[in-house]
């Protein structure tokens, strides 16, 4: 048992100072164990961010045709196999899909059933034509 009242307050200080020494130990690891957290975070933030650019320049550009190879097709009442040949045919001599589109329009419109058959056969008459 403690002689004074001075030394009762040491005793308990020095029992807490320890307790506390232990606790701040211990928070010690939970900061470094925050700060690792944090930095798996910052990880995953960044390559999220260039699995969506990824998903923007590849992905959508290629979701984006495909929608509009099937908007061009029931425009035309055409496959989109073959719409999608006759706008790659185009494409390689210059014609936008949006002119190809138009035109298969209004040739469906004026009775004509546009199909890369179809269009090879109206080419061979054309060309015998001259």
């Amino acid at each position: 048992m403690p002689s004074s009242t001075l030394e009762m307050i040491l005793k308990v200080t020095d029992k807490a100072s320890g307790e506390l020494k232990k606790i701040d130990g211990g928070l010690d690891g939970l900061k470094t164990g925050l700060q690792s957290v944090g930095v798996a975070m910052a990880a995953v933030s960044v390559a999220t961010g260039a699995a969506v650019a990824t998903w923007k320049s590849v992905v959508q550009p290629v979701i984006d045709y495909n929608k509009e190879i099937l908007d061009a097709s029931r425009a035309t009442r055409m496959t989109t196999t073959d719409m999608s040949r006759i706008v790659q045919v185009a494409d390689d001599f210059g014609i936008e899909m949006g002119t190809v589109t138009r035109a298969l329009e209004l040739a469906t419109k004026n009775g004509f059933a546009p199909s890369v058959e179809s269009i090879a056969q109206l080419a061979d008459k054309a060309r015998s034509l001259t």
